[in-house]
């Protein structure tokens, strides 16, 4: 990838590479990966800072709104403007082992908070590249109120060092938090791409899973001029016993009132990179099968999974298993399947070809040919609820002039060797089979339209050609 398309921070052994989209692409220190998933080109990352509107239900990334940055060799600053409300946001390294996020806003608005998310891992990055999921049950977070005001530490208690990130906020409290990311996104953004809290306070609850982001969101305030205030990430590199006390606040507040304001006057020349307007970032949106139609492509259905009344899932009579939407939208892991060739048990000694898929429109991933984890042709799934919507084989078809993806289906069904998307337009069927050849090391892949309407359609593939991606 052009290099260009990012902006590498560094002090000491602390870097912190950020894309053009404003989003960060990975934290390191030494051989320490501090953030979980690598921020893309193309949806960002999970790391995020969001102003809200709380009057007008109204939020913003400010990351995604800003228009223009500059760059130094330890700092980013970006702007925008959104409504009557003007912002401009420093990330500065103020050491190797301390960054902050430093906001000015300026403008008159009533009733605005500020919400912040980082994901973490906080370990070496093949081990974040094997199963981050994994790591994330490791971290172990405890929550600190100071003078009314919330700060997260997160220790990693796999391997040997115990790293320790603390994040809290500067010259404003943080009323609410949360620890893991399907808190602020939720089981129902497979489907919307919404976070369910994006409107709502922060639980409050520290909730040790699978996707640890530590988040915190600022007290309601009125602008009415210019407020400026920041968020602080603090890592200590060994940290063998639980913490036990923030003595290290201090240094952070004094490094803080060193950070160079002037920094916030430069010009800011370079634009943000945006994507293509005929590209949507937001996935198709199904309806429901209707029951006519249900009954059309499964006549004959067993074990049926209701929830008040409501269908969610069954199995047919020729052994697939079927899921339905309603049950995606509230189900905290998305439905898969792995399919390979040489089904019969006589042949599993044989040099197999196999490939997992997923509901919400991951077609292929982690295809791989004999050995799982040394030989893979395209990416493997990460994470439970599609926030990284790179991975694997994607499609997106071409709906009023804009690519939108194939995301959760109205119905995904699950077979031996095969997978099969039913997504119900408003007056079409799009169906995407992927199946397995049985003797030949062979993906097979259909796209078919009830009505036999032409589309067009754009197909991606992250290709990985060995163990890891971005290896």
């Amino acid at each position: 990838m052009d290099k260009t398309c990012r902006t590498v921070l560094k002090k000491g052994f602390l870097s912190v590479s950020i894309l053009d989209n404003n989003f960060v692409e990975k934290i390191t220190y030494k051989d320490i990966q501090i953030n979980s998933f690598r921020g893309n080109h193309l949806f960002g990352g999970v790391a995020n800072i969001y102003l809200r509107f709380r009057d007008q239900d109204d939020v913003i990334s400010i990351l995604e709104k800003a228009t223009h940055f500059d760059h130094g060799k330890n700092y980013r600053l970006i702007k925008g403007k959104y409504k009557n409300v003007e912002f401009r946001l420093l990330l500065y390294l103020a050491n190797e082992h301390l960054w902050f996020y430093d906001l000015i806003l300026e403008g008159h608005q009533s009733n605005l908070d500020v919400v912040y998310l980082q994901d973490i891992a906080l370990d070496h990055p093949n081990g974040v590249l094997s199963n981050e999921l994994y790591l994330s049950q490791y971290l172990d977070h405890k929550i600190f109120k100071i003078n009314e005001s919330f700060h997260i530490c997160s220790r990693q208690n796999m391997g040997l060092s115990n790293p320790l990130l603390a994040q809290g906020s500067i010259n404003i409290k943080t009323k609410y938090f949360a620890t893991d990311a399907t808190q602020w996104f939720g089981s129902s953004y497979k489907v919307s791409k919404k976070p369910i809290l994006l409107n709502k306070d922060l639980p409050n609850v520290n909730y040790q899973y699978e996707l640890a982001t530590p988040s915190l969101q600022t007290e309601k305030f009125n602008l009415d001029g210019k407020r400026r205030f920041s968020f602080y990430a603090f890592l200590k590199e060994e940290q063998e016993l639980p913490i036990e006390k923030l003595d290290f606040l201090p240094l952070i507040e004094s490094e803080y009132q060193k950070i160079p304001q002037h920094l916030f006057d430069r010009a800011l020349k370079e634009k943000t990179n945006q994507i293509a307007e005929n590209i949507s970032l937001l996935p198709i949106i199904c309806r429901d099968l209707t029951e006519n139609e249900l009954n059309t492509y499964f006549p004959k259905r067993e074990f049926s999974e209701k929830q008040d009344e409501q269908l969610l899932s069954f199995f047919t009579n020729d052994y697939s298993h079927v899921v339905l939407q309603t049950k995606e939208k509230i189900q905290e892991r998305p439905s898969g399947n792995i399919i390979t060739t040489q089904n019969g048990f006589d042949d599993l000694d044989l040099d197999l070809f196999t490939s997992t898929n997923y509901s919400y429109g991951l077609f292929n991933a982690q295809v791989v040919s004999g050995n799982t984890s040394m030989h893979k042709f395209l990416s493997i799934n990460r994470g439970l609820l599609n926030i990284n919507q790179i991975t694997g084989q994607r499609v997106y078809i071409k709906i009023d002039k804009k690519y939108q993806m194939l995301g959760v289906p109205s119905a995904y069904e699950m077979g031996l060797n095969y997978s099969l998307w039913y997504y119900a337009l408003k007056d079409d069927v799009i169906k995407v089979k992927v199946f397995m050849s049985s003797k030949k090391n062979k993906i097979n892949f259909l796209i078919s339209s009830k009505l036999e309407k032409p589309y067009d359609f754009l197909i991606t593939n992250q290709i990985v050609m060995g163990e890891h991606e971005y290896v």
